[in-house]
């Protein structure tokens, strides 16, 4: 059901972010390797369940609302950037980490030339993506109470 998924989800990301201090996990050869092929995997998963036809048919406003909160969140960002004087370079791996998540974050490092500030973008993503959660499933057991 529904409520079964949502606590899935919470305990996944609960159980994950847990995990990550512990000795053994943070002593793992690899582990930003193995990390990165669960994050895509986990993504494909969930695009293999989505049926893109029902999805455009149903959820054209959902899209549009999608599409809005996106150019929000790239304009807020550029201002902020502007006002507090980062530069593109630091500006493009932010946001490939707030927008795309922890798993291209390297890539982009690598062609910017910012490997430095790489583990500082791939943590950012990897929080923004537990609060994320846990903040999608509270908005969305909250919505349906306003109704």
């Amino acid at each position: 059901s529904h409520f079964n998924e949502i606590i899935l989800f919470i305990c996944l990301t609960a159980v994950s972010m847990a995990c990550s201090y512990l000795k053994p996990i943070k002593k793992l050869k690899g582990k930003s390797i193995i990390g990165e092929y669960f994050v895509l995997v986990f993504s494909i998963t969930i695009c293999l369940k989505t049926n893109l036809l029902q999805s455009f048919d149903e959820g054209k406003i959902i899209l549009l609302y999608y599409i809005c909160v996106l150019i929000s969140i790239v304009t807020t960002c550029i201002l902020i950037y502007k006002l507090i004087g980062i530069n593109s370079r630091e500006a493009l791996l932010t946001l490939t980490a707030a927008l795309y998540g922890p798993p291209f974050v390297p890539q982009i490092a690598k062609v910017t030339g910012a490997n430095q500030l790489m583990p500082i973008a791939i943590t950012l993503g990897v929080l923004g993506l537990g609060i994320g959660n846990f903040l999608g499933f509270f908005i969305a057991g909250v919505l349906p109470m306003i109704e």
